[in-house]
């Protein structure tokens, strides 16, 4: 539970409090895509030795580096 508890505030406080969300959901969607991709993809994570997510993914020998 604190795991989503910390990653919903994550989400809150980086991306729902500083986009100005557009009318249309299909723009929400592809706004909500791209932040995926930064969270999983660029942001560091501190519970993570502060790599990206796809890094520590990729340093366990899970995915080709």
């Amino acid at each position: 539970n604190g795991h989503v508890e910390r990653a919903q505030r994550t989400h809150k406080e980086e991306f729902y409090e500083v986009v100005d969300l557009p009318d249309s959901l299909k723009e929400v969607n592809q706004m909500l895509k791209a932040w995926e991709d930064i969270y999983n993809g660029y942001r560091p994570h501190q519970a993570l030795g502060y790599l990206t997510p796809m890094a520590f993914y990729q340093q366990s020998g899970h995915a080709p580096a």
